[in-house]
């Protein structure tokens, strides 16, 4: 009766290929031809099976990458050059002077300044560049990546799979393992543009002539008014006169000669003058009409008795 169910018993084993199962402590081991091509002969197999497990169960994490900022500054110079002219006037004078005339009443010329009788020129600056509108761009969070190996060595070609190879190397002893390797890193830098201006004034000189003989010294003009030029408003004036001055070529040069002179005519042997003092122009002021150049209206017939200075210009008649 022995010998009968030791023999059921081995031609079990035969017939199912030694597929029994061995037991490793708590552990149910499949003695299959998965874990016998991986154990092998303990001797010449299994250290190399044992690192290739490892190897195997070894499992890498790699860290998301680490960001860090960085910015540089460059700097561009703007250059502007502004240019100043200063105007000045030489007294020609030549030829016979004209006599001083005789007493007259005050010439008829309204000032009219203070009050806005020509157009005004004013400056656009309410220009604006719309600024770009676009989409800003979408940033997605680094993540960290887990590498786990995933190639069966060659002689465990039994194994049908990943997962009863990884059973196999249990079999043996040999546990999965994690290791992180270092963060890597990746720096964004930043370039900040900054502007610096910078101006160059060039300065100009212009010599005009004035008060010739040939012209009448400047008297031309007969009656008439000022008033506000382009650019200008709010004009004011003075009117000084001068008795020590009589003829006509001194008071034009006593004009030429004075900042804001507008205008000159001699009353009698007195010299007299209209001289701008205040107001506001649109323009880059001169160094001899620091308030603009206003608008002569006024008649160019009959006896002309006075002239325009430096800050005034004939415009045409009333």
């Amino acid at each position: 009766m022995k010998t009968s169910l030791l023999f059921i018993l081995s031609t079990a084993e035969a017939a199912f290929g030694g597929a029994i199962l061995e037991r490793t402590g708590t552990t149910a081991c499949n003695a299959d031809n998965c874990l016998r091509a991986v154990r092998a002969t303990a001797a010449t197999r299994l250290p190399q099976a044992s690192s290739d497990c490892s190897s195997f169960l070894k499992a890498t994490v790699t860290p998301a990458t680490v960001t860090s900022t960085a910015s540089t500054t460059t700097t561009t110079t703007v250059v502007s050059t502004v240019t100043q002219t200063q105007t000045t006037y030489s007294i020609i004078g030549d030829g016979p002077q004209v006599a001083a005339r005789d007493a007259l009443p005050e010439p008829s010329i309204e000032a009219r300044i203070n009050s806005p009788n020509a157009p005004q020129l004013g400056r656009r600056d309410d220009v604006k560049i719309p600024s770009p509108n676009k989409d800003s761009p979408v940033t997605l969070a680094a993540r960290q990546a887990t590498v786990v190996p995933s190639s069966v060595p060659t002689y465990a070609s039994a194994c049908s799979g990943t997962v009863r190879y990884s059973s196999a190397c249990s079999c043996i002893g040999v546990t999965a393992t994690t290791s992180t390797a270092p963060a890597p890193t990746t720096t964004v830098t930043t370039t900040f543009v900054s502007t610096a201006s910078s101006t160059t004034t060039v300065q100009t000189t212009t010599t005009l002539g004035a008060c010739a003989a040939s012209d009448n010294y400047g008297i031309q003009l007969n009656g008439g008014y000022s008033a506000n030029g382009p650019g200008q408003s709010g004009l004011g004036a003075t009117f000084p006169s001068f008795p020590d001055i009589t003829t006509p070529l001194g008071c034009c040069a006593k004009c030429f000669q004075s900042v804001g002179c507008l205008l000159f005519y001699l009353n009698g042997n007195t010299c007299n003058l209209y001289v701008e003092s205040s107001g506001t122009t649109t323009y880059t002021p001169s160094n001899i009409c620091p308030y603009g150049v206003a608008s002569q209206f006024s008649y160019k017939t009959g006896t002309p008795y006075f002239g325009l200075g430096p800050c005034e210009t004939y415009v045409g008649t009333p």
